[in-house]
């Protein structure tokens, strides 16, 4: 490094320090300089007291727009007298069909934009994750429009608040117990418990179900006489003109 120095002043070009080394522990628990969680899911539960640094990107893909979604269960939740399980009284049925009608209402804003390749929601109940959203587009620059146009802008009578989101591989996000059942922490993780395309698909499909199932069980019209029924009176019938009896 010293003799690249040397030769760049040698030739009178300008001295400008090398870009630190990316190190392996970088954005881990190890990473003593910068908060993994904030690099993680885009969001740190200490906020602006945090100990490690919190690196706002420049340019991203992924815009996050904090407590755009929400929920009877997360309203509750903000206040001071909440009972931590008060939630239970309200069933993921809800809470997967609060999340497509939101879906349905919110993405065709999004796409307006351009193409969004993830669309994700945070669950969890802990203030710096509760309701946020998480849309990550094909490219930065359509991103960057996204900000400009959503960024100010009233949804649910609430005004929207987007960041330039760090996330970019959620696999790192999203708590890896969730969809097992099996995180300890419930929705007071600090790693996100989110909805996405997949609920959308699942429901999709649990549409369908009952959809079907309600077309088998069509009631008949009024003075319309079922195809069993009419079948057991036309029996009964031929048996009173032949005289014997029904059966």
């Amino acid at each position: 490094m010293l003799d690249e120095a040397e030769n760049q002043l040698d030739n009178g070009g300008p001295w400008m320090n090398p870009e630190a080394p990316v190190t392996e522990n970088f954005g881990t628990e190890r990473d003593v300089a910068n908060c993994p969680f904030f690099l993680k899911t885009g969001a740190c539960r200490f906020g602006d007291r945090c100990s490690r640094k919190h690196v706002y990107p420049t340019a991203s893909p992924t815009l996050m727009i904090r407590g755009m979604f929400t929920t009877f269960g997360m309203e509750e939740s903000r206040r001071d007298d909440y009972d931590i399980d008060a939630y239970l009284e309200h069933s993921e049925e809800e809470l997967h069909e609060s999340f497509l009608d939101f879906y349905h209402d919110v993405l065709p804003e999004f796409k307006s934009v351009g193409r969004v390749v993830q669309f994700k929601v945070s669950c969890n109940y802990e203030p710096h994750l509760r309701g946020n959203v998480y849309i990550q587009f094909d490219t930065e620059e359509q991103c960057k429009e996204a900000f400009i146009k959503f960024n100010g802008r009233w949804y649910a009578s609430r005004q929207l608040h987007c960041e330039i989101c760090p996330v970019t591989r959620w696999k790192n996000a999203i708590c890896g117990l969730f969809d097992r059942r099996k995180c300890p922490k419930g929705k007071h993780c600090n790693f996100l418990h989110g909805e996405s395309q997949r609920w959308v698909a699942l429901g999709a499909i649990r549409r369908q179900v009952v959809e079907a199932a309600t077309r088998q069980q069509k009631p008949t019209a009024i003075g319309e006489i079922p195809q069993q029924a009419r079948g057991q009176q036309a029996e009964e019938q031929e048996s009173r003109e032949e005289g014997l009896p029904p059966g």
